[in-house]
């Protein structure tokens, strides 16, 4: 019995692991403002200043970029599923075809940004401000969409 406990606590650490961030890669993100292709899913990014950062196709998953400055960054294609990215700043920046099913946008700023083609499902929009964002192709369902400033500037309040 005490065999399998440990076997099944070794086998727990090492998944667990196996989850986690490059810790390169966070150190390439943040010396370069740049990290294409890089595995940061769970990184804590929370109240970075990642303006203009080329992050495109990059596993964003689970990650914390609360409080994020993304204007300008590229994000294209990276994943983003269930990330947290209330009060993130992603004005202007170009999220084309990411997959950010179910991730927290709650208050997020996603002026003129650039989603064509990506999965918004699941997300929660509460608060987030799209003013002049390019929506086309997207995917929201069962988005959660309550005071959420739609492109057109009208405000959506039906989720609430």
């Amino acid at each position: 019995m005490r065999i399998l406990a440990t076997f099944i606590l070794s086998a727990s650490l090492v998944s667990t692991g196996a989850s986690a961030f490059d810790l390169e890669h966070l150190k390439q993100l943040k010396e370069t403002n740049a990290c294409s292709k890089c595995d940061l899913s769970d990184a804590d990014l929370s109240d970075l200043d990642l303006a203009k950062a080329i992050i495109n196709r990059t596993n964003l998953s689970g990650a914390n970029l609360s409080g994020a400055n993304l204007m300008f960054a590229n994000l294209v294609g990276s994943r983003l599923i269930g990330a947290n990215m209330t009060e993130t700043n992603l004005s202007a920046a170009n999220v084309s075809g990411a997959n950010m099913k179910g991730a927290n946008l709650t208050d997020a700023k996603l002026i003129r940004a650039r989603l064509r083609g990506a999965n918004l499902a699941e997300t929660n929009l509460t608060g987030t401000n799209m003013k002049g964002a390019n929506l086309s192709d997207i995917t929201q369902d069962n988005a959660i969409l309550c005071n959420t400033v739609m492109p057109d500037g009208t405000v959506i309040r039906t989720g609430c």
